[in-house]
């Protein structure tokens, strides 16, 4: 629960403003000597052909030590209720991958000038030759699973490209 926390921290700093710029931060701790990296949000778009549905998702790498994770956070204006039990099932250039969530989702509120929003976010293991296939593929279209709602969103080769910063970072083994 501590490294979920901890990686939601992570995942909160590097969120923003609308279509921020990924970003790395790599940090040794002093007293563990682990190794933290996150790198990201990068900004999946609605794919071809999707009507609009108001909900927008980022996705981040982190690493807390040998735990890595695709965390990711979708925000909307009402509650999807992101199941965990529930595979994140992708397309990587049109091949089938399913991801399994750790623990449990999380869930907050976010109030700006004009509105609010909900906010909830999933994590995911990963390894390293996974997120380098991510760097590599075209297109990636994912698909998370709600009881209440839904999200398909897609990223592009250019968005995947920007995977390669982190992937030397990353524990090869997992």
């Amino acid at each position: 629960m501590k490294k979920i926390v901890l990686l939601s921290l992570c995942s909160i700093i590097l969120a923003g403003c609308s279509a921020p710029q990924p970003k790395l931060v790599h940090k040794v701790d002093p007293y563990t000597q682990k190794t933290g990296v996150a790198f990201g949000p990068l900004v999946a778009k609605p794919c071809p052909g999707a009507s609009y549905d108001g909900m927008a998702a980022e996705i981040t790498i982190l690493r807390d030590g040998d735990l890595q994770v695709l965390n990711i956070d979708i925000e909307a204006q009402e509650w999807a209720f992101l199941n965990p039990r529930l595979p994140l099932n992708m397309l990587v250039d049109g091949n089938p991958v399913e991801l399994t969530a750790i623990e449990r989702a999380t869930r907050n509120t976010k109030r700006y000038q004009t509105y609010s929003a909900v906010t909830e976010s999933l994590f995911y293991p990963v390894s390293q030759s996974f997120v380098s296939s991510l760097a590599d593929a075209q297109n990636v279209r994912f698909r998370v699973l709600g009881s209440k709602r839904s999200l398909e969103r897609c990223l592009d080769a250019t968005a995947l490209k920007q995977l390669e910063q982190v992937v030397p970072l990353l524990n090869p083994a997992r």
